[in-house]
């Protein structure tokens, strides 16, 4: 059983005065490791928005070496 799990959210964000982010073409993901020893307390979140999926950005693949080397430090 691991300690440190990885979990994803995505949706349009929101701004303040209850406008949604209608303007935006993509939604925001964000993956975030969690501790299930402290009430799945969020150690860490790894966001992607918009124009990062051309840059090469990988939130998902970061969340998870974290969560590894959490893995490795904290049994």
């Amino acid at each position: 059983m691991t300690r440190f799990k990885v979990t994803s959210i995505s949706g349009w964000g929101v701004r303040q005065g209850g406008h949604g982010a209608s303007g935006r073409k993509q939604t925001a993901a964000a993956w975030q490791v969690l501790d299930s020893a402290n009430c799945f307390h969020i150690v860490r979140e790894f966001r992607l928005e918009g124009n990062q999926r051309r840059r090469g950005g990988d939130p998902e693949a970061a969340a998870r070496a974290f969560a590894g080397s959490l893995e490795e430090r904290y049994p």
